[in-house]
């Protein structure tokens, strides 16, 4: 499984001609958080909202939102593919209890991770998620509430440290701006955009709970 889903990182990383960028706005917050106001159409009628907050790691126990300037860390999966995991909480919605990764009800990622002075995929970026089904589970927080327990953004071969590449920890301390747009039928996109600062451990442990099939960066 590890392979396909290197397979499939590769893809996105080969940069394919029409390729698009989804470039983001602000980041808006959490239930019972203040921030940017949603760009959902519920928000003008006072219905539900939607919203998406980011934690650091493959499962994060206790969960803690990311805010801007917070760390992320890079992980070394138990098969050998350098990532950074991220563990994610969406709402506020209802899903048919049979959605899929095909069903129009299942909401959508694309996300976009930019680095300055790393450029390896499509319109500059450092990697990036298209299109992506977000199979998520109810969370204990809530009805309405979901969570994808992770989320695989791959780090790029280039700075694998494999083959004479650069090692990876050439990006430790350095920013990663991340942009991402939710897509959930009958809601106005949500678009975002998070600052974080990239932690990498040296030398890596393995987490083999890390590894997961599906995800691409």
């Amino acid at each position: 499984m590890a392979r396909l889903a290197h397979n499939w990182r590769m893809t996105f990383l080969s940069r394919a001609a029409g390729s698009l960028c989804w470039l983001m706005m602000a980041c808006p917050a959490g239930p019972g958080a203040e921030g940017p106001e949603s760009s959902s159409e519920e928000a003008e009628t006072g219905g539900p909202q939607l919203w998406l907050e980011f934690a650091d790691g493959c499962i994060s126990d206790p969960y803690a939102a990311l805010s801007d300037g917070d760390e992320i860390t890079m992980v070394l999966g138990g098969q050998g593919l350098l990532m950074f995991p991220l563990h994610l909480r969406v709402g506020d919605f209802d899903l048919p209890p049979d959605f899929g990764a095909t069903s129009p009800e299942t909401p959508r990622l694309h996300l976009n991770m930019f680095v300055d002075g790393h450029a390896y995929g499509p319109a500059d970026t450092f990697a990036r998620i298209a299109n992506y089904p977000m199979l998520v589970q109810a969370s204990d927080e809530g009805e309405g509430v979901w969570e994808l327990r992770y989320l695989t953004v791959f780090v790029p071969d280039e700075i694998s440290g494999i083959a004479g590449m650069d090692p990876p920890q050439i990006v430790d301390g350095l920013e990663a701006e991340i942009e991402w747009r939710l897509e959930v039928e009958g809601y106005a996109d949500l678009e975002g955009s998070l600052s974080v600062v990239m932690s990498v451990p040296d030398p890596f442990e393995p987490v083999p709970s890390c590894d997961t099939f599906g995800d691409a960066g």
